[in-house]
């Protein structure tokens, strides 16, 4: 036997002699929450319940990830050098991807994306979600996804991983893919 289960084993047994936790707790410098979890644990368990047990939580994070194609297409604008800006959607369920790169950031660039990824999409999108840019805001554009029916949703400011897989992807196309980019090439 271990030498913490003999410790807690004998914890146990001293409150089975007393049935009182608060002067047993006392006499073993140990916490009155601590004897009551381990007298619980040796009741309900034996010998197996003195044991150290993994804290590790029970259940995973929730993942905020939807299960129909088009219900959420996240979209951010990016900058990978001076006149190079790359306009991305990514479909939240089936990680299809969009992307086409401007010469500035605009709301009129945003629009004609937003006109160039609805029918590269083959289902209908129900929602998009973005950043708090000047570009999405825009009026121009919020009336164009309203006429289109898409739901427009906003990230809280300051918060760039609620729009994670958009921002995630941007990093990884950075790293290896723009870095080959020719900034002076017309396209």
């Amino acid at each position: 036997m271990a030498a913490k289960v003999k410790m807690r084993l004998g914890w146990v047994q001293l409150y089975d002699k007393t049935g009182k936790y608060s002067p047993t707790s006392r006499r073993c410098s140990i916490s009155r929450p601590t004897l009551c979890k381990w007298v619980t644990r040796y009741q309900q368990q034996g010998l197996d319940g003195l044991l150290d047990q993994s804290r590790r939580p029970r259940k995973g994070r929730k993942r905020d990830h939807k299960e129909i194609p088009g219900e959420r297409i996240q979209r951010d604008v990016g900058n990978i050098g001076p006149k190079l800006y790359p306009c991305m959607a990514i479909d939240d369920c089936t990680h299809l991807k969009v992307i086409r790169r401007y010469p500035h950031q605009k709301a009129d660039r945003t629009r004609a994306f937003l006109e160039q990824v609805i029918p590269e999409f083959p289902f209908a999108s129900q929602r998009s979600q973005t950043d708090h840019g000047e570009e999405f805001i825009a009026y121009q554009v919020q009336y164009r996804l309203m006429a289109l029916e898409i739901k427009f949703r906003p990230t809280k400011p300051r918060s760039p991983h609620r729009n994670g897989k958009v921002e995630r992807r941007q990093c990884t196309d950075l790293e290896a893919f723009y870095s080959l980019v020719d900034s002076k090439a017309p396209d």
